[in-house]
């Protein structure tokens, strides 16, 4: 009972290889790569909070000059009237752009939009809702 022997003799040695060694090297080094991170996170994040420099303000536009010529955003839109179809109720309206759906409901409850162009007040588009089959 003395030593531990097997077919190929006695047991060899228990040894690192080589590609072991490489591999505990290799995941020592991410390591400390992962720690030397996370200090330089809370490093920066100490230095934003402590800084004096006020991040938070709010730029302003500053006045027009005198006589200078302002762009025009928009054409002004003046009065225009819109043909709303006798009988019809007005349920909502959405601006987009230059443009202003209106939502119509008729007096049996069949909904309709209007699609109005805000420039001279044009019907551009109707649309009626129906059920489909």
């Amino acid at each position: 009972m003395g030593a531990n022997y097997n077919e190929a003799g006695p047991e060899p040695k228990a040894q690192f290889p080589l590609n072991h060694r490489l591999l505990m090297g290799v995941v020592i080094g991410m390591g400390v790569l992962l720690i030397v991170g996370v200090a330089g996170l809370f490093v920066a994040m100490a230095h934003k909070m402590g800084s004096d420099a006020k991040t938070d303000e709010v730029a302003v536009a500053a006045p027009p000059v005198q006589g200078a010529a302002m762009p025009p955003i928009m054409a002004p839109l003046g009065d225009h009237r819109v043909m709303v179809p006798t009988g019809h109720v007005l349920r909502g309206a959405r601006l987009d752009g230059a443009r202003l759906l209106l939502h119509l409901t008729a007096p049996d409850d069949a909904p309709l939009l209007l699609v109005v162009r805000l420039a001279d007040g044009q019907v551009i588009g109707r649309y009626s809702l129906i059920s489909a089959p």
